[in-house]
């Protein structure tokens, strides 16, 4: 292709879970071309953090179905491929004590 566009025929994002685990979301999602492109809002977990997004390659976070811009997205020939990272944050322990009255 001399100098003209390519059409691009479908958008792919990855959805790395950062050591979490999805309870039904697929890891890689397609989106085809000319659609709003939603990051997925099912919420991975993993025991001991919490969820506070996904982040892209350049480290914007990203909301859950919140929408992914194409200038966040890698430029291939025929397919837009990105991946999108869970930030996860570590929570705090809390300890319960119980006293008898």
């Amino acid at each position: 292709n001399q100098g003209g566009s390519t059409e691009l025929l479908n958008y792919s994002v990855r959805y790395d879970a950062n050591g979490g685990t999805f309870a039904q979301e697929p890891e890689t999602k397609n989106y085809h071309a000319n659609t709003p492109i939603t990051a997925i809002t099912e919420i991975p977990t993993l025991e001991g953090s919490r969820f506070l997004g996904w982040k892209d390659q350049k480290g914007n976070l990203i909301a859950p179905g919140g929408v992914v811009t194409e200038a966040l997205l890698e430029k291939t020939v025929l397919t837009v491929r990105t991946e999108l990272t869970a930030r996860m944050a570590k929570m705090a322990r809390t300890t319960v004590s119980s006293s008898r009255i």
